[in-house]
């Protein structure tokens, strides 16, 4: 092609579709014709339904994925909710376009021009409120003194210049990292021949004739007779409507086919080929792009697997990084921030392999029945916080337990009690079978506890960690603080943890409490509490448990004056609180649950010891009654029995045992 020529052809190309400096598309490219004879650019390339197909099947799945921010402590992962950037991504990204729209249309642009960009909007605090995508077509990124700029043209031939920090920017595969390659530009030729052959088809159909006809007269016609006999034959025969009708020649005319049959110049297959041809080119399978030519009822799940991990998966985990990378400050990335595609998102249509996918993971123990209620946007159900395994479906804490059992402990002597009291009949039984049933009912209450042992040791460890971690980094920065003082943020901290470690305690400490219950029924011959009292009894001594361990926290950091030694102590709580939190508790709760099934019964409960080695200060309480509402020692008592080692102060009521770390007393029924 001369010069002249190509500087014509594009002389013509902006006269017919009225394209100039001011238009979207004047940053596009100017290209040669296609080998095919079809221009083809990335808006004409859409005509083409393969082309179109792949790339709504690739954006709308992205689009559809459920998006979360989401922040990783340890082994734990919260949805961070509260941040603006999660409604803007999951719900409304700006008042015109649900979060839907504008991930879909912004996947679009990336999977088919190869980049895609967005205006970011944020609030005077500098949180993201707004996303705003633009067209591809109207962006011309430039670098300038080390920075990357985007020039967008806004249509009248003017332009904005935004700055990186304004721009968010999701390039494609690119050799050089920065910019990606439109796959519709790269893939013209492959598309040109797909409608090259769409165009074949249409016109052979719509001429309704084979083409290249030749009709042939064995007499020189003048110019009249020529037009005359081409008019009629093209106005009688040729046509979609008028094929396959009577032809009629005169004067010895004859016609001959010079033209290529459909079948000769494989139409269909080439049609066909065009299909697996785009595929190709985006990266999915043709049988996404309905071709099943080689699907079948048994490899049609493994693409639709290969569709996630070869297709989908490359593309949520670059949305991803840029989002991270883009979106997020350097704070909240170092605090764990990261966005996740919500693969499961895809099951949503399937019912079936929905049910069977939940009912998997909960066999093994990876779900809860209310986290799959959740899920399935479900209100929770008491007692669906549990977790179970199939070992005749038990709680997954007591999995090992049940597997291995721990040998039961020695028995120990029967001792009777000290003080005033005498041995008597208690409600028909003698003293002797009181014991010795009140005994066997303890230590099935004990074994049920040691069950849930290493449940709370990991619940223990989690809010260790948490607490460990953020006194040690606030101990490092408080000489930077100007505004506040250390206590004050100690302060505020534990405000927070209250509700943290009320949620972390809660589900360990109902089933062990649910445990205790029903074993603590079996003891009296039945259990009379109703589920609200026991729901209501659950969350009080879970916010007791939160307030008991605040209170112990700050009162040791703020026993400590020295930066070293705070950092020491929370050192140790990580090494060792975990087990002292599990060794007492367990116990603690066990001897709360009992009382409140004994109370709730209308019966008393009397403190017992388990033999001879007890401690004087246990020895002491040995035999004691107390009825609902009152405690076996107060707040301010002093526990100075014979053999001890000095006066016990009691801090807090003492309602049931354990009355110090280590005690091995039990309350039974009376």
């Amino acid at each position: 092609m001369t010069k002249r020529g190509y500087l014509q052809r594009v002389k013509q190309f902006f006269k017919r579709k009225g394209y100039g400096p001011g238009n979207d598309y004047w940053y596009g490219p100017v290209q040669a014709p296609t080998k095919a004879g079809v221009d083809i650019d990335e808006v004409a390339a859409l005509n083409f339904s393969a082309v179109w197909n792949a790339i709504q099947i690739i954006s709308g799945t992205i689009g559809s994925l459920p998006l979360h921010l989401l922040r990783r402590a340890g082994k734990n992962t919260e949805k961070m909710t509260s941040e603006s950037i999660y409604g803007v991504l999951h719900s409304v990204a700006n008042p015109e376009m649900s979060a839907m729209s504008y991930r879909e249309a912004t996947g679009a642009h990336v999977v088919s021009w190869g980049n895609s960009y967005t205006e970011i909007v944020r609030s005077k605090t500098g949180e993201v409120v707004e996303l705003w995508p633009i067209g591809p077509n109207r962006v011309k990124p430039e670098r300038k003194n080390d920075k990357m700029f985007y020039e967008i043209s806004i249509g009248g031939g003017q332009k904005v210049t935004l700055p990186r920090e304004k721009v968010l920017h999701i390039p494609g595969l690119g050799f050089d990292g920065l910019m990606g390659y439109s796959v519709l530009n790269k893939a013209r030729e492959s598309i040109a021949l797909g409608m090259a052959t769409e165009e074949f088809g249409s016109r052979y159909f719509g001429d309704g004739t084979h083409p290249g006809v030749v009709v042939s007269h064995p007499l020189a016609l003048g110019p009249d007779a020529h037009k005359r006999l081409k008019k009629d034959l093209t106005n009688a025969y040729s046509g979609l409507g008028k094929s396959h009708k009577l032809l009629l020649l005169e004067e010895g005319m004859k016609m001959e086919n010079i033209g290529i049959p459909p079948e000769d110049s494989q139409f269909l297959q080439t049609r066909q080929f065009q299909t697996v041809e785009v595929a190709r080119w985006f990266n999915i399978d043709p049988s996404k792009l309905k071709d099943h030519s080689r699907s079948t009822f048994n490899n049609i799940e493994h693409l639709s697997i290969m569709h996630v991990v070869d297709c989908i998966t490359p593309w949520m985990v670059r949305i991803e990084q840029c989002l991270d990378m883009q979106l997020l400050t350097p704070e909240q990335r170092q605090l764990g921030f990261f966005f996740k595609h919500n693969v499961e998102g895809l099951l949503r249509g399937d019912t079936a392999a929905r049910a069977e996918f939940y009912s998997k993971m909960f066999n093994i123990g990876a779900y809860s029945i209310n986290e799959i209620r959740e899920k399935e946007n479900m209100n929770p159900v008491d007692g669906g916080d549990e977790r179970f395994v199939p070992l005749n479906m038990v709680p997954l804490s007591m999995a090992k337990e049940v597997a291995v059992p721990k040998p039961d402990p020695e028995p120990a002597q029967i001792v009777a009690p000290e003080g005033d009291e005498e041995p008597e009949e208690e409600n028909g039984r003698d003293w002797m079978n009181a014991m010795v049933e009140g005994r066997a009912g303890a230590d099935i209450r004990d074994r049920v506890a040691r069950q849930y042992r290493d449940l709370f040791f990991s619940m223990a460890k989690r809010i260790v960690n948490k607490e460990s971690l953020a006194v040690k980094k606030a101990v490092e920065r408080r000489n930077k603080r100007a505004d506040e003082t250390f206590d004050a943020w100690i302060i505020d901290f534990y405000s927070g943890m209250d509700g943290y470690i009320r949620q972390e305690a809660k589900p360990a400490m109902k089933g062990l409490a649910r445990a205790v219950r029903d074993a603590a029924g079996k003891e009296i011959d039945g259990d009379e509490t109703t589920e609200a009292e026991f729901d209501k009894f659950v969350d009080d001594y879970v916010g007791t448990y939160s307030l008991r361990h605040i209170a112990s926290s700050t009162g040791q950091i703020q026993s400590l004056e020295d930066d070293q030694e705070i950092k020491d102590r929370v050192d140790e709580w990580a090494d060792k609180r975990p087990d002292k939190i599990a060794d007492n508790e367990t116990v603690r709760l066990g001897g709360a649950v009992a009382q409140f099934v004994f109370w709730g019964a209308g019966l008393s409960c009397v403190w017992r010891i388990r033999g001879s080695k007890t401690c004087p200060y246990c020895r002491s309480l040995s035999g004691k009654r107390v009825a609902k509402g009152q405690s076996f020692a107060n707040t301010g008592d002093e526990l100075n029995p014979k053999g001890g080692t000095g006066p016990m102060k009691i801090w807090g009521l003492k309602s049931h045992p354990p009355l110090h770390r280590g005690c091995d007393c039990y309350i039974a029924s009376f």
